[in-house]
């Protein structure tokens, strides 16, 4: 029955298969099971990983060589002989996500309190002798962040 339901909802191409059927706002596609409560959101490309291969094992995630969130193509291709989506632990996922430039830094990140001008300034000012505790008071952050963002631990890509 998943499986019926879920084929409707794929669309067949010659590169990836898209999920035609429901979306977050990330892109992932999603679907319903037959019952409601906890677990009955399921994301779509873990649906076609468990059509093709078996349930997914604890501690691994479902992610996408192809970086296409709606991609639930299981089988391989030329561009990806393993198939477009792959096993992984969180840890993976993180770094596959670093090297295809996903990863959300400086004034993208959701938490970033600061902008590259702000950075950019803290520096200036430490280089002519303001103190980290009078930076961060100004720029409304804490000393510790000043201290990374000198040392190069936060915002370290950013060039001055």
């Amino acid at each position: 029955m998943l499986g019926e339901t879920f084929r409707k909802h794929v669309a067949i191409g010659p590169g990836c298969w898209e999920w035609t059927g429901c979306r977050r706002k990330d892109g992932y596609g999603e679907m319903r099971r037959a019952r409601s409560g906890p677990g009955s959101i399921l994301r779509a490309h873990r649906v076609a990983w468990e059509l093709a291969h078996g349930a997914v094992p604890e501690g691994l995630d479902v992610l996408h060589h192809c970086d296409n969130p709606p991609c639930v193509k299981t089988e391989p291709d030329e561009r990806w002989p393993e198939g477009h989506l792959w096993l992984g632990t969180d840890l993976d996922n993180h770094r596959d996500r670093v090297a295809k430039g996903r990863s959300a830094r400086g004034e993208q990140h959701g938490a970033a309190r600061l902008t590259e001008d702000d950075v950019r300034r803290i520096r200036a000012r430490r280089s002519v002798g303001a103190t980290q505790l009078s930076l961060a008071v100004d720029f409304g952050v804490s000393r510790g962040t000043v201290g990374h963002i000198l040392a190069g631990t936060y915002w370290g890509w950013l060039r001055s």
